[in-house]
């Protein structure tokens, strides 16, 4: 038992910390500056093991791909795409799509946690498109769907409609503004009806009239001198590939007096009646090994893959603390074979899509790598 001497003692002692603290704020205020230093530093230490652990089981994965592609049984691109990246140490992710050898040496849980990991720093404050200036698009475009039915007595209609959403970018974001111009290009180059699968006779043909009148206001700014270009081109500042022939029909760039360094890369095929899944295959390696030496010195290289109608687009960056390479799937959106689809293709979630498609390029792919 405690005596009244002793608690007397345990009073005063008690007191004279409160009168400390009450008298030297600073000091209460520096510990918990520490203790903030110390949870920090905790945090980075937890985080620094958890990528360790991943850097282990990829390293794991890779000597699995190594020996499977070296056993002579014959290698498809299409079914072997993650055993190849891992060759060139990229991990591929694509939230619920892994190969069921990427699931035996993670599990898909790690997977996504890593991939939501290093999404959401790419992304800007802005990810959605305006609601209330949707809604005008939206209106628009169903009034210009509406009036082509009858085309002979509103040959006008096209023109008003592109002017009504180039007006609707005044005073807006870049990414919204950069997308209604965007729209009002494409007004332009759709056709009115959807032509006969086939019809469309090249990769050109198909790139001008659904794809560049969208994608060129988003990924290029010439006040930037930032250009997106048909270049079919070898990179030669990215080697050889030891994989596939290195080669990109399209070249995101900065530029100054002449075409300068890469900040992305795009591949584009027409839709098959039997999908040439190995070309695929090989298109996506090309990216990744294209965007991997794209990404040294940047926070990012951007990437897309066209196959027919549809788009997914890619970000490569470097996961913290390991010599690994990750590409990430950012989106995935069907575009408009004709007017009649564009109204579905100017929805909400299409227009969000588009915004943070605009954002991630531009957050990122331009940024030099912090040291």
């Amino acid at each position: 038992m405690v005596n009244e001497e002793e608690l007397a003692n345990l009073e005063q002692s008690t007191t004279i910390k409160i009168m400390k603290k009450r008298n030297n704020p600073g000091e209460e205020n520096e510990e918990k500056v520490d203790e903030e230093n110390r949870a920090v530093k905790r945090r980075s230490s937890e985080k620094a093991v958890e990528e360790k652990s991943f850097e282990n089981k990829f390293l794991a994965f890779r000597q699995f791909s190594a020996r499977c592609i070296s056993s002579g049984d014959g290698v498809s691109v299409e079914s072997h795409t993650y055993e190849l990246l891992a060759l060139k140490y990229i991990v591929l992710l694509k939230p619920f799509q892994y190969s069921e050898s990427m699931r035996e040496y993670f599990e898909e849980k790690t997977l996504n946690e890593l991939y939501t990991k290093l999404s959401q720093p790419l992304y800007g404050s802005k990810q959605s498109f305006d609601p209330t200036i949707a809604s005008l698009v939206s209106d628009a475009v169903y009034c210009y769907i509406q009036s082509i039915e009858n085309i002979g007595a509103n040959s006008g209609a096209l023109m008003q409609c592109a002017r009504k959403l180039v007006l609707m970018g005044i005073d807006r974001p870049r990414c919204e503004a950069s997308i209604l111009f965007g729209l009002a290009n494409l007004l332009h180059k759709l056709p009115f009806r959807t032509m006969v699968e086939g019809v469309v006779s090249g990769e050109p043909e198909l790139w001008s009239s659904a794809f560049d009148p969208i994608l060129s206001p988003i990924l290029s700014d010439a006040e930037k001198q930032v250009y997106l270009r048909w270049s079919n081109d070898i990179p030669l500042e990215a080697g050889v590939s030891t994989i596939v022939h290195v080669k990109a029909d399209f070249r995101g760039c900065e530029t100054d007096r002449c075409y300068g360094r890469p900040l992305g890369y795009g591949e584009i095929k027409l839709r098959e009646p039997e999908p040439n899944l190995d070309g695929l295959g090989c298109d996506l390696l090309r990216l990744a090994d294209l965007t991997q030496h794209a990404s040294a010195g940047l926070n990012a290289s951007f990437s897309f893959q066209i196959h027919g109608y549809t788009l997914k687009a890619y970000i490569t960056t470097t996961i913290p603390n390991t010599s690994i390479t990750a590409m990430l799937e950012i989106l995935s959106l069907e575009f408009p074979k004709s007017v009649n689809d564009l109204h579905s293709f100017v929805s909400r979630q299409s227009l969000d899509k588009l915004v943070r498609l605009h954002e991630v390029f531009w957050n990122n792919c331009l940024e030099e790598r912090k040291r």
